[in-house]
């Protein structure tokens, strides 16, 4: 249920429905170019589970010292990113290191 401002409802309602049309659409590309049947990841699953979730990053002189989420591994079969183009917060590990992953305009970044 949506405790926000109707229109605010009604936004993420549409936003929700295109990312899951759109992980829709990547699984069964990715089914179809692995050989497999169109339908492989639906009849794997079952219904999809869909969770929306948004984390706002303030630009701090001091990132270091500021606690975002705890380092994880996105435990689903994809994930949709969409960044803020006016701060950094998303992070990837390489080579024993934390990354900052650097937003592109209009772009999702999708974990797969």
């Amino acid at each position: 249920m949506c405790h926000l401002t109707v229109m605010t409802c009604e936004i993420l309602e549409k936003y929700s429905a295109s990312i899951r049309r759109l992980c829709q659409i990547l699984l069964i590309l990715i089914s179809r170019n692995l050989g497999l049947s169109l339908n492989y990841f639906n009849e794997m699953f079952g219904k999809a589970v869909q969770a929306v979730r948004m984390n706002y990053y303030l630009s701090y002189a001091r990132p270091d010292l500021v606690l975002g989420l705890s380092p994880h591994s996105d435990g689903n079969t994809l994930t949709m990113l969409q960044q803020d183009t006016g701060s950094i917060g998303l992070q990837i590990r390489k080579d024993s290191a934390w990354v900052l992953v650097h937003p592109i305009p209009n772009a999702l970044v999708i974990n797969i």
